[in-house]
């Protein structure tokens, strides 16, 4: 069992590392800090599974995974999220195989490493929970589409235009376009507005 984690914080790496290990006791770990240096890995031997902390340096480049899928369609994929739920959608799409968090307990980090390399799905159940909420939008809340909820919560966080636009690979200009949007359905005219009456699901 070849397993390649991409993650760049000590503390969590040796988490999946001993999470990894508890399931399979044999397996050889390769380790990388961003998605750019796991191609190398990737060529010449086989992996059997792929983690990914999506807070890493190029870990929300959504088209970085899709390129991965691209050349090894079978490859199971797991994402590991913090509070990037709005990011769920894309990863989706993209074609990774299960979903833990921060939240995850102990057993569904494990059901998710007995799972997920079979090429089974696994979803972690606040992520479930994330993903419901979706489905049935509170009374009275302003209801923005998927792509509009990853818009807002990127610009809530700071994101820049350009940052956006890569994430969902769309131009710079079409992300003037979303926010547009997302003020006139939430009755805003500065981000100051937009900050203090932000309406989106709880992440």
């Amino acid at each position: 069992m070849n397993v390649l984690i991409i993650e760049d914080s000590p503390l969590l790496l040796n988490s999946f590392r001993s999470s990894v290990l508890k399931e399979y006791p044999q397996s050889r770990i390769f380790e990388v800090k961003t998605i750019e240096e796991c191609t190398s890995v990737l060529q010449g031997r086989p992996v059997n599974l792929l983690i990914l902390d999506i807070n890493v340096a190029d870990g929300q480049n959504v088209g970085a995974i899709a390129s991965i899928r691209n050349v090894y369609p079978k490859l199971p994929i797991l994402v590991y999220l913090a509070e990037e739920y709005a990011y769920l959608g894309l990863f989706i799409q993209s074609g990774a195989n299960g979903f833990i968090s921060k939240k995850s307990t102990a057993n569904e980090i494990q059901a998710a490493l007995a799972t997920v390399p079979a090429g089974n799905r696994y979803i972690s159940g606040d992520v479930q929970e994330f993903l419901l909420q979706q489905l049935v939008p509170k009374s009275g809340q302003v209801t923005l589409s998927r792509t509009e909820r990853i818009v807002a919560q990127m610009l809530a966080d700071n994101k820049s235009y350009d940052q956006i636009a890569s994430v969902l690979g769309v131009k710079r200009t079409t992300i003037a376009v979303y926010k547009r949007r997302i003020f006139q359905k939430l009755s805003v005219k500065t981000m100051l507005e937009f900050f203090k009456k932000m309406v989106l699901p709880s992440y």
